[in-house]
């Protein structure tokens, strides 16, 4: 289950066309698409500049699979998984 303000991103090993795959697999609209292409952004944002000790990632796979908005609070940088990915 996921909290308002809060997504599923499953992460798993792939190997792509890219060095990240994103895949949207939001049903029913529960996002807009404004805040699924934040969300695509701030992965391969993060992928690119590295996590934890500031690697970067590659071959990988992340899957948006459920999330919610809220009237008040959601806004395309709120939808920007900043270092998410660790």
């Amino acid at each position: 289950m996921v909290n308002s303000g809060m997504y599923g991103l499953p992460t798993k090993p792939f190997k792509g066309d890219e060095p990240v795959t994103f895949v949207d697999a939001i049903k029913g609209g529960k996002i807009p698409k404004q805040f699924i292409r934040s969300v695509e952004k701030g992965i391969r944002e993060t992928a690119t500049t590295g996590v934890a000790g500031g690697y970067t990632l590659i071959d990988i796979k992340v899957t948006l699979t459920d999330g919610s908005t809220h009237p008040v609070d959601s806004s395309d940088l709120a939808f920007i998984p900043q270092r998410v990915l660790h």
